[in-house]
């Protein structure tokens, strides 16, 4: 599915109700949609034909060079597939005769009628309820789709007439903008969740998928490839996560928080490619990880892309349980402080001069040890990786006491949120009001992260 809503177009839709306030992107998705389709009329109440082809130039490559021309068998002679009609000053009664004009000249076009409401305000209920009636009417004799654009918040005689009804919202998580699409009606097709996120970034509607965490199994494992440090910072392993989070320089401490509903399956994908990324440029990585995940778990999701003999080099796992695996060392309940030295032990026998990335979860060490204890914890560590130039990712899901004293001694604090199914991240330290989507993509062979502005 080409931006997730390609069913608006399914043979069982013809007529289509697209509400929203100023601005939620209604003409954006109308558009799409008229891109995807290939063919159409665009008849505009509010909108000059110079603006549109300003505000979506891939609409104006569409009505003037003609790029749909294989749906007709002579292209010499054809004419641009998408027709323009600027009828701002029309009455509702010339929107109807110019729809009959036009729509014999394309085959199964898509009429987009914009905006709706703006024409239906003329007529009193019962007109308006026949003028719909005659524009669905004429769509399906002419196996035509029609949508209609629409602010009207309330129901309307539109509501009940459309096969199709969705309305799109612009809102807030934290005071940064976020954009749903709710799908309130979709006949003869099955509505498999109510909402998602969506974005108009590059002035294109797509809407943002869930999560999805595990390699797709027809792609073939391959080995890692490095985006290699600088001398001053740290390449987090992927060219979006460096955009998202920053190519951190050396000696940072980064906080991850987990927001509620985010769980090891949405992220330990970033954590992996980061993990990746030190131990294939001869770094070597500690882990503590959250809840009690066992160390070979650690091992087994970067086993697929690194030599096994380098992962049990480079890589220690630390566990409060004794596990038989050349990775893993175990932790000691009793003293925090005697972990610190434990810790400090392993990780001298990796380095070898070469740099090392901590990535610990708060979540296990409060639990075992209270919250005082590891905030001590987390200040001492910091200070040792500042002097050594090494790199902490401190993992800290939401419900963790001393999250506002961790928050203060790291250098950047990215959030991660489970919204509609879909993970979003931003960053709280530097502030950032941009919200970003989180993908997977492992089309490399190996994983990488896709990251897409919600604008």
């Amino acid at each position: 599915m080409e931006g997730g809503f390609e069913d608006l177009l399914s043979s069982s839709i013809t007529a289509i109700l697209v509400k929203g306030p100023p601005g939620t992107g209604k003409t954006t998705l109308a558009l799409e949609l008229l891109r995807i389709h290939g063919r159409g009329i665009y008849v505009s109440t509010r909108v000059t034909e110079e603006k549109l082809e300003r505000q979506y130039p891939y609409v104006k490559e569409l009505m003037r060079r003609g790029k749909l021309i294989e749906a007709f068998p002579k292209p010499k002679k054809v004419e641009s597939l998408a027709r323009f009609k600027d009828l701002r000053f029309g009455r509702t009664e010339e929107i109807v005769k110019c729809i009959l004009e036009e729509i014999i000249k394309l085959s199964n076009p898509l009429i987009i009628l914009d905006s709706w409401d703006a024409l239906a305000k003329e007529l009193d209920l019962r007109e308006r309820l026949r003028a719909e009636k005659t524009l669905v009417a004429i769509a399906e004799s002419n196996k035509a789709k029609l949508l209609f654009i629409s602010e009207e918040p309330h129901l309307t005689t539109t509501d009940y007439l459309v096969d199709a009804v969705i309305t799109l919202k612009d809102e807030e998580i934290e005071g940064r903008r976020i954009r749903r699409i709710e799908w309130n009606k979709l006949r003869g097709i099955a509505i498999p969740q109510k909402r998602n996120l969506f974005t108009l970034h590059e002035g294109r509607f797509t809407v943002l998928q869930t999560i999805e965490t595990g390699k797709p199994r027809e792609v073939k494992a391959k080995p890692f490839k490095p985006i290699k440090h600088t001398e001053m910072h740290y390449s987090l392993g992927s060219e979006d996560l460096d955009r998202l989070i920053g190519r951190v320089p050396k000696g940072s401490v980064v906080l991850l928080e987990m927001g509620r509903g985010v769980s090891l399956r949405h992220y330990h994908v970033l954590l992996d490619i980061m993990q990746l990324n030190f131990i294939s440029q001869d770094g070597c990585v500690l882990v503590i990880p959250s809840g009690s995940m066992p160390p070979h778990v650690v091992k087994d999701h970067l086993i697929e892309y690194l030599p096994k003999n380098q992962l049990e080099r480079r890589l220690r796992v630390g566990s409060y349980e004794k596990y038989e695996d050349p990775c893993s060392f175990k932790l000691d309940t009793k003293s925090i402080s005697k972990n610190f030295n434990i810790i400090c032990r392993e990780v001298k026998s990796l380095k070898n001069g070469n740099p090392c990335a901590y990535f610990i979860g708060v979540d296990i060490l409060e639990i075992i040890h209270g919250a005082e204890a590891t905030i001590r914890f987390f200040l001492n560590l910091s200070r040792r990786v500042r002097y050594d130039r090494d790199l902490l990712i401190i993992v800290a899901r939401h419900a963790v006491k001393g999250l506002n004293e961790l928050s203060a001694l790291s250098d950047v604090h990215c959030k991660l949120e489970l919204v509609e199914g879909a993970l979003v991240s931003y960053t709280i330290k530097p502030a950032s009001q941009m919200v970003y989507h989180i993908g997977y993509d492992y089309s490399r062979g190996y994983p990488q992260v896709k990251i897409t502005p919600i604008v």
